[in-house]
């Protein structure tokens, strides 16, 4: 697979295109040729002016992650702007800052960033060994199907979350080692407009704003 540019319609050109357009995000973590490939200035270029004309531009995070972003916001548009935030509020931002607390036994980080390595015995055993975390981590679960189960099956039925959020790749399934996806740069950025913005915006202020810069 090249890595030139020669025609829109071909190779690497149409996997990128349609990541894009289905505004799915791309980064070193996820898909490192594709990554690798939006990179080269033709090719951003290029891609940009035909996604354009499909109403997408393409969005870099901190140039960490790449994602196509709808340009043209209508009624249903925003509907689903307003639905993404409260998502994330309600169901992401927790489990991050659950894993961000049980990360934190073996470094100072206070986020998740990509690139960060999540191991599942690590956490499993942060939560076995701290009562606070046991509790955070039973009461977020209640109302799922891993409720009252045991604290492997809680662990993994999180992780099962962020991996299908694809906020994780599996590097190692053998040891259960998961790699945080760039991704995150995006959550961690929505969480903060967020906690600045919500409560004070009417749902149309924020569906305009999307992706504050995004």
């Amino acid at each position: 697979m090249t890595n030139q540019f020669t025609n829109p319609i071909a190779n690497q050109a149409i996997i990128v295109g349609r990541k894009l357009m289905q505004n799915e995000f791309i980064c070193p973590v996820s898909d490192s040729d594709s990554f690798e490939w939006l990179k080269v200035p033709k090719n951003f270029e290029i891609i940009s002016q035909h996604l354009a004309f499909l109403g997408v531009a393409i969005v870099d995070y901190d140039e960490q992650v790449y994602c196509g972003v709808n340009i043209a916001i209508n009624e249903d548009d925003k509907n689903k702007v307003v639905k993404q935030f409260e998502q994330i509020l309600t169901q992401i931002a927790p489990i991050v800052d659950l894993l961000v607390a049980l990360s934190q036994a073996d470094e100072m980080s206070d986020t998740l960033y990509m690139g960060k390595i999540l191991k599942f015995d690590e956490l499993l055993l942060a939560v076995n060994q701290n009562k606070i975390f046991e509790t955070r981590l039973h009461e977020f679960m209640q109302g799922t199907t891993a409720y009252g189960k045991p604290n492997d099956v809680q662990i993994e039925a999180l992780l099962k979350k962020m991996h299908n959020d694809k906020l994780i790749f599996l590097t190692n399934p053998s040891h259960r080692v998961y790699k945080v996806t760039g991704k995150i740069t995006y959550i961690n950025r929505i969480i903060a407009f967020i906690n600045d913005n919500f409560i004070e915006k009417e749902p149309d202020t924020i569906a305009m704003q999307q992706g504050l810069d995004l």
